[in-house]
């Protein structure tokens, strides 16, 4: 599509709701995009931030085409900010100020997070929705997985409708214990994050005897703004870099730990986001991870950038991994997991749940589920 917008001499921006997301296609945050920051002030005053700062201003003047990937995950509240920022940027009254707007997700999935009512709701139930998207093209080929029958148990559990041979297919899974030769074992995927936070710990603290090193974040700012920077300002910065990617702001390896890499280091030998691994050692203190594809990475810090103005960037730099006994359905949406554990019976509590669980495995075979 860039191609295509070049030969129309069309500007385009690219983004996703989640840094992991935006990461994948080469693009931006949302957030970081629209410097909205977290999208908690009032459109007026937002806009006017906006019109202050000409590199910020000229971005939303002189783009003509807006995509937004992940955008299930964007909430009502926030569509309608966007929409309004917009039109007042580009003094504009057309919807979205005359952006032309492409959207891509998959509203099956997960319900965006919120406090409110009004947050929960999917950006297509706001109001303005209607006078923003004028087409809707379904997609549907399947990417992820390649098996026509794991293809159609997603496609009817996706829809709520499972046909018996889905449902004793998905049965045919509880209770089968997982092949654990290789060191690594299936990530559970649990519905809450309290859950996730004790299983890890627990499993972590198992691993005793052995050398731990702690990753902390690093945090720096490049070009102008570098030397002006005061440490408040720069703590509202790491907030906000914090929120726009997914790396673990701290976290203690061991040999031994189960792990998760976050980001695509190496495509070509299937080291993406959501490979998962087992640390068998560390070499000049980094950790030398064995992966389920039997590819062994001395995993380096990444680097994560987020555009404070023209000329100055925050920068953070982490080792990409998180330790993966166990993580959130929540979290493990956007990421293809090499072996994982449900539990999709009575710890489901909200729309999507089962379904987003279910499509983060890439094939049957690896995939094991305790309750249905």
């Amino acid at each position: 599509m860039s191609a295509y917008a070049q030969r129309l001499k069309k500007t385009i921006a690219i983004t996703a709701m989640t840094g992991a997301a935006a990461y994948i296609i080469n693009g931006k945050t949302l957030h970081s995009w629209g410097s909205i920051g977290i999208g908690d002030k009032p459109a007026p005053i937002i806009a006017q931030k906006i019109l202050n700062s000409y590199p910020k201003k000229i971005k939303w003047q002189r783009c003509n085409i807006l995509i937004v990937d992940e955008v299930s995950m964007m909430n009502a509240p926030l569509f309608e900010l966007l929409e309004e920022v917009a039109r007042l940027v580009r003094q504009n009254e057309k919807p979205f100020g005359g952006i032309q707007v492409v959207l891509l997700g998959d509203f099956y999935q997960l319900p965006p997070v919120g406090k409110t009512e009004q947050e929960q709701k999917f950006c297509f139930e706001s109001p303005v929705w209607t006078n923003v998207i004028e087409k809707t093209v379904i997609l549907r080929e399947i990417m992820r997985q390649k098996d026509p029958v794991f293809q159609k148990i997603l496609q009817e559990v996706r829809i709520g409708e499972p046909s018996m041979e889905t449902i004793e297919i998905l049965m045919s899974r509880v209770g089968i214990e997982p092949d654990i030769s290789s060191g690594i074992v299936p990530t559970l995927l649990s519905s809450k994050k309290s859950d996730v936070e004790k299983m890890n710990q627990r499993e972590f603290r198992k691993l005793t005897g052995l050398d731990i090193i702690q990753y902390d974040a690093i945090y720096e700012i490049v070009g102008e703004r570098k030397k002006a920077m005061k440490e408040e300002e720069m703590k509202i910065w790491i907030d906000i870099i914090d929120k726009d990617n997914n790396y673990e702001k701290s976290i203690q390896i061991t040999e031994k730990a189960q792990v998760m890499l976050l980001k695509n280091i190496d495509q070509e030998n299937g080291l993406v986001n959501g490979s998962r691994g087992i640390v068998i050692g560390f070499e000049n203190d980094l950790p030398v991870v064995r992966f389920m594809n039997g590819a062994t990475q001395t995993i380096g810090y990444a680097e994560y950038s987020y555009e404070i103005s023209q000329v100055s960037t925050i920068v953070a730099k982490q080792i990409p991994l998180s330790l993966a006994w166990c993580t959130t359905i929540h979290k493990s949406q956007g990421q293809s997991l090499d072996s994982i554990k449900m539990n999709i019976g009575s710890n489901i509590f909200e729309y999507g749940q089962t379904y987003v669980a279910l499509s983060r495995a890439r094939t049957l075979e690896h995939l094991y589920i305790e309750e249905f």
